[in-house]
């Protein structure tokens, strides 16, 4: 039911990646919930196996969902793909030998950034980046209308002054409602985004990728896993990760990301970072209520996952 509803309402493309590695007997992985804020397992150069029952849930997400068939994530060169992302890690201060050293948290972190650097979302012209300064500047703008109402309720202000403080508030009003309805406008667009990127949902990600342009959130989700794959290549520590998309709405895409750990009792910490929250926000926490409501359905996907082990 859930892809039909995908498919009906937003169209969205699939997500899937090559398999992880093959299946080795060995004690079970108890799968463990992690707040993306507090996810950040170390790189390990020693292989965790995968299990074969486990591989379904790390290529497609543990709600299973291959949203929109096996096309979404096809990368149409794998090599000069990886070229292009190393080139963006570049602009951002992360040479090959650097991304090599990366842990699973920060190369997530890298990929969220690339993105949020060479697109937007859909309707919006500004990413979270670009809004802090934004706030920054209004905030000055505030205080500048204060002091200026203030000349204008001094008595013994000049009225010359006076005049020219009427006439400044005067412009910063006009302004004001001009922004308004520019958020009123971007608001509106953005809820057409689904439909007005469907044409990309086809496209290989590489494609996607080489082009500056405005996205949603299917688009965002498998950028974010195609990125990471390409970092992964340059990283043997991340051997043990698996990012994968995941959705528990029929309104939203985001991404999954699943660590194998080896302890006392081998473990698989799962969490969800949101790559078109992170764009607009500053952040990609992704276990959230908005995300996962009460986590009950992530539950008993996990427990079914557990299960499948035995």
């Amino acid at each position: 039911m859930k892809n039909y509803l995908f498919a009906a309402m937003l169209a969205i493309a699939g997500c899937t990646q090559p398999k992880p590695s093959a299946e080795t007997p060995g004690e079970p992985y108890k799968i463990v919930i992690s707040e993306f804020g507090k996810y950040n397992p170390s790189s390990s150069a020693k292989t965790m196996p995968l299990p074969e029952s486990l591989k379904a849930y790390a290529e497609h997400g543990l709600d299973m969902d291959e949203i929109g068939g096996k096309d979404g994530d096809s990368v149409t060169n794998p090599e000069k793909f990886r070229e292009l992302v190393y080139k963006e890690a570049e602009k951002h201060g992360y040479s090959r030998e650097r991304i090599s050293r990366l842990s699973p948290k920060e190369t997530i972190q890298l990929t969220c950034d690339i993105i949020a650097d060479k697109f937007n979302f859909y309707g919006v012209a500004q990413d979270y980046k670009e809004k802090k300064r934004m706030d920054k500047a209004f905030a000055k703008r505030e205080e500048n209308k204060k002091e200026l109402q203030k000349m204008l309720d001094d008595p013994k202000a000049p009225e010359r002054a006076k005049e020219y403080a009427r006439q400044i508030l005067d412009e910063m009003k006009d302004t004001d409602n001009t922004l308004a309805s520019m958020r009123l406008l971007e608001d509106a667009l953005s809820k057409f985004g689904g439909l007005s990127t469907v044409e990309l949902d086809s496209k290989p990600i590489d494609e996607i990728f080489e082009k500056d342009g405005e996205i949603v959130c299917r688009h965002y989700a498998r950028l974010a896993k195609g990125i990471f794959n390409a970092l992964k290549k340059a990283n043997p520590g991340l051997q043990n990760t698996y990012v994968s998309c995941y959705s528990a709405r029929v309104d939203h895409l985001w991404n999954q990301v699943i660590t194998l750990e080896e302890g006392s009792k081998p473990i698989a910490v799962v969490s969800f970072f949101d790559p078109t929250f992170y764009d607009n926000s500053g952040s990609a926490e992704a276990v959230t209520k908005f995300h996962l409501g009460d986590q009950a359905e992530l539950k008993e996907q996990i427990k079914k996952a557990e299960d499948s082990q035995k």
